[in-house]
């Protein structure tokens, strides 16, 4: 069209999906071409003036001269907020955004302003957003600085010795991590909050002030997530999609991570040894160092026994009974910690069964049902065989409720089928009297909720 402006898309794509005119338009970018575009639309002068976005540039992207968003979709909530954030910058003579909406989505924006600036959804929130973000800011700052220690300044954390930083670090985990899951979530949620209010109002000068306060709860709260995730964990989208203003230069400035302050090489079992035991220091963060050793301990009981409820159910029991002895004085922190190793050796030498068997969790978890009562059954290679097929069988019998009594007929196929296999592999009457309840008792325990397990 002759004397409009250029104009360019930023989408999600797959080359190997769409249609091929999209990526020959140049709809369908690399992240290099993305980042030129970003780059172009920061550069007043460029050509480049209207950029059509799907699902981009919610996060992480911050261009001050952007002042007109054109809305054509639903939205709501936060991210909503955020794509209002592009716009509500200061930048030379632009004192604010103006947002064009096309679908009428008034509603959504005044219920998301209320929920992002406590403003009770009155008014113009064009006109009057920043100074209801300031006062929610402020609000959600003080009830994070109320569930921490009071004896410290969080804004000059930066100025610290190391030492006195670490020591720092130290008891503010300590404060979180002992209190209750809610009370957990509810530093997290708070903080959260803060930070989408602080996502909006980073500009203003009157904020800039807690630029690094801001940073350091954002950095206590990554560890405390590091800490729920447990071992195994990964940042899903929706934690990466907050607006992380973390300051780059944290990771350089030498902070430890919350295990490294306890005194922990790494958040995993694999530390806990004879050694480790040997070296282990009872001195002020201790209670720190054995919650985490808790928490590892037990996420790594319900990862590599998931499959394995019996077994998971017997180590959890074992270790929450462990630590409620402890914590009365009934035995001592090298017998606790004995018991930690315990479960951990446990766990590596039932991995080690099931590689020398050749079973998966599941089949490990019927070939310890059957060898509970008695080890000897028969050869373990043998047995192993058997349960392989059994499971096979089991599974492909199973529907839902087929526990219940008005399934009979369901759990007498199961029942047929183990049969079969264990005549098809010549099982002795005496060994096939054994087994056969046995694999069906737990076969009813295990699967009882199919085909939510299995």
């Amino acid at each position: 069209m002759p004397g409009c402006p250029e104009v360019k898309v930023v989408m999600t794509g797959d080359l190997t999906k769409d249609p091929k005119a999209w990526s020959e338009a140049g709809h369908i970018t690399t992240k290099r071409q993305r980042d030129t575009i970003k780059a172009r639309m920061k550069d007043i002068d460029d050509l480049l003036k209207i950029v059509i976005v799907r699902d981009m540039w919610l996060t992480g992207t911050d261009i001050p001269c952007l002042h007109t968003l054109y809305i054509d979709k639903p939205m709501s909530g936060h991210n909503l907020m955020q794509a209002i954030a592009r716009v509500n910058r200061v930048f030379s003579d632009k004192r604010g955004g103006i947002i064009v909406d096309y679908i009428g989505i008034g509603e959504e924006l005044r219920e998301a302003t209320k929920k992002y600036t406590g403003s009770g959804g009155k008014g113009n929130p064009a006109d009057d957003i920043n100074v209801q973000a300031v006062v929610f800011f402020m609000e959600k700052r003080n009830q994070l600085k109320s569930q921490l220690p009071s004896k410290y300044d969080y804004s000059t954390w930066r100025t610290l010795k190391q030492i006195n930083l670490d020591d720092m670090l130290t008891d503010v985990f300590g404060t979180i991590i002992e209190n209750d899951e809610s009370k957990i979530k509810d530093f997290l949620e708070v903080e959260n909050l803060m930070s989408g209010a602080y996502s909006l109002i980073s500009h203003l000068d009157e904020v800039k002030k807690y630029a690094d306060e801001v940073a350091f709860y954002q950095l206590i709260r990554n560890q405390v997530r590091k800490y729920i995730r447990g071992t195994t964990g990964k940042v899903g989208d929706k934690e990466k999609a907050v607006m992380d203003l973390i300051d780059k230069s944290i990771s350089s400035e030498g902070v430890k991570d919350l295990f490294a302050l306890a005194g922990l090489e790494a958040p995993d079992v694999s530390i806990i040894t004879d050694e480790f035991l040997k070296n282990f220091k009872e001195d002020k963060n201790v209670d720190l160092r054995l919650k985490l050793l808790e928490k590892i301990l037990g996420d790594e009981v319900g990862v590599r026994l998931k499959k394995n409820k019996n077994k998971k159910k017997s180590f959890m029991k074992l270790l929450e009974e462990t630590l409620k002895r402890y914590h009365k004085r009934e035995i001592t922190l090298m017998e606790l910690l004995m018991t930690f190793k315990n479960i951990k050796d446990d766990i590596d030498a039932d991995e080690e069964k099931m590689k020398e068997l050749g079973l998966g969790p599941e089949e490990m978890s019927f070939y310890e049902a059957v060898t509970y009562h008695q080890e000897d059954v028969m050869d373990n290679k043998f047995l192993a065989d058997i349960l392989r097929d059994v499971v096979k069988a089991i599974k492909s019998k199973l529907n839902i409720d087929w526990t219940e009594p008005h399934r009979q007929q369901i759990r007498a196929a199961v029942e047929s089928s183990v049969k079969l296999v264990l005549m098809k592999k010549g099982v002795k009457e005496e060994q096939f009297k054994f087994l056969l309840p046995r694999i069906i008792e737990h076969a009813e325990e295990y699967y009882r909720e199919w085909p939510l397990v299995g």
